[in-house]
């Protein structure tokens, strides 16, 4: 991009002095103005909203047969790209759900039906 002397040298914006943010605007006051409004009373335990690692809390452990499925699928070299646009086989039949594609001028659609194919939805 040239270097020309008729654009202004500096942005044409700036803060507006008026404004004063409240805490609760920033995402630490929103999470503090959530954990204030908490039931005192109430023992259940509550997970931190901006913990980010939900795995050190039981109720998000993966269950075993889950995790030893992705490793299976993994080491297949079966799934390393995206799945066909249609969906998985497999997949598709463990649901008893059918899946057609209709091609139209504004584009492609996928369409969703029982195992029949009877209420495909519009």
């Amino acid at each position: 991009m040239e270097n020309d002397s008729t654009l202004p040298k500096k942005w044409g914006f700036e803060g507006n002095s008026e404004f004063k943010p409240e805490p609760h605007t920033t995402i630490r006051g929103a999470l503090n103005l959530l954990e204030s409004n908490l039931n005192q009373s109430d023992n259940r335990p509550v997970i931190p909203m901006a913990h980010c690692d939900p795995s050190a809390f039981p109720c998000f452990n993966t269950t075993e047969i889950a995790a030893d499925a992705i490793a299976d699928a993994a080491r297949s070299a079966k799934f390393n790209g995206p799945p066909p646009t249609v969906g998985i086989l497999p997949a598709r039949k463990a649901k008893g759900v059918q899946c057609r594609v209709v091609k139209e001028s504004g584009g492609t659609q996928v369409q969703i039906g029982g195992e029949d194919g009877r209420d495909w939805n519009r």
